[in-house]
């Protein structure tokens, strides 16, 4: 019974060794940086859930591969409790924007387009973004957080992208920017501007890698189960946004080329307001937002396989 005890207490130990080996393996450590970066995830009512989160959990994985890497907080307009989109989750920020501690990098993530017209016109907002885009200090949007750097003049005259539901409208809105479609992420400077939603986790990963080295990022991304620089959705040609008017006029009993939305390949009602004339056909959508993307690029989503 002692040798049973003994062999099953030193088996115990060797199990544990193993197990707790094996952990260490799965996520590998780098030396520690010599300065921890201060991380300030702006959340606002109405913040879309993955854009937050996906970036917030980028960062925090690497802590845990470069121990003490990022010091991650949430701040606000104010600490007082606040619900992200569809009420789903409540969560009560850590800072409010007078007394956050000096972050080097910002995340701003987006929401509908009428919650983010209503965050970006608040004048503390743009200030306090203006106050933290120094050039030693980086800001990143995710998906419709665009719309709020925008707002601060904080892409005026470089180039960056968003969510490509609203990239034609965004482009519409500054034309001091210069919008892409086609890519997660674009750089300019201290500035980067995310495509839609989880193209916030691909920037995340790039500031990882700018700031932490490349092995890091890689092994966050491998401990995340995400694959880096997978195209975006729908696949669209890398390419400057252009504008065109949306309007078209339909003379009476016109009818649609299609009978689907050409963008998200939705069935349109017969009539449908939201159309565009492209050589000569009449195309409807099942929203302004396929419309304006069909109208930024219309061929991209006429190919004929």
């Amino acid at each position: 019974m002692k040798f049973h005890l003994v062999f099953s207490s030193a088996t115990a130990l060797f199990l544990c060794f193993v197990l707790t080996a094996h952990a260490q393996m799965a996520m590998p450590k780098t030396k520690a940086p010599q300065k921890t970066l201060n991380v300030a995830l702006f959340v606002y009512p109405g913040v879309e859930a993955l854009d937050m989160s996906g970036a917030l959990d980028v960062f925090v994985k690497a802590n845990r591969v470069a121990p003490r890497s990022f010091n991650v907080f949430t701040v606000a307009l104010n600490c007082a409790p606040l619900k992200t989109e569809a009420d789903i989750l409540t969560l009560t920020p850590r800072f409010d924007v007078a007394n956050c501690p000096h972050p080097d990098i910002v995340i701003v993530p987006g929401a509908s387009p009428e919650r983010v017209a209503q965050v970006s016109a608040d004048e503390r907002v743009q200030s306090w973004l203006r106050r933290n885009a120094t050039p030693r200090q980086t800001v990143m949007s995710v998906c419709t957080g665009a719309f709020i750097v925008a707002r601060a003049g904080l892409l005026n005259g470089k180039n960056s992208t968003t969510h490509w539901f609203v990239l034609s409208d965004f482009q519409r809105q500054f034309p001091k920017t210069k919008a892409y479609s086609g890519v997660r992420f674009v750089r300019d400077g201290n500035v980067i501007s995310t495509a839609g939603i989880s193209s916030g986790i691909d920037g995340a990963l790039q500031l990882v890698e700018d700031t932490r080295g490349k092995q890091t990022a890689d092994l966050v991304a491998r401990a995340l189960q995400y694959r880096r620089g997978t195209p975006s959705y729908p696949e669209q040609v890398h390419a400057r946004v252009r504008v065109q008017s949306v309007s078209a006029t339909r003379r009476p009993g016109q009818k649609l080329a299609l009978d689907q939305d050409p963008v998200c390949h939705m069935k349109v009602r017969a009539d449908t307001i939201n159309t565009f004339m492209y050589k000569g056909k009449l195309y409807g959508f099942c929203s302004p937002g396929c419309r304006d993307a069909f109208a930024a690029h219309p061929e991209q989503f006429l190919k004929t396989k």
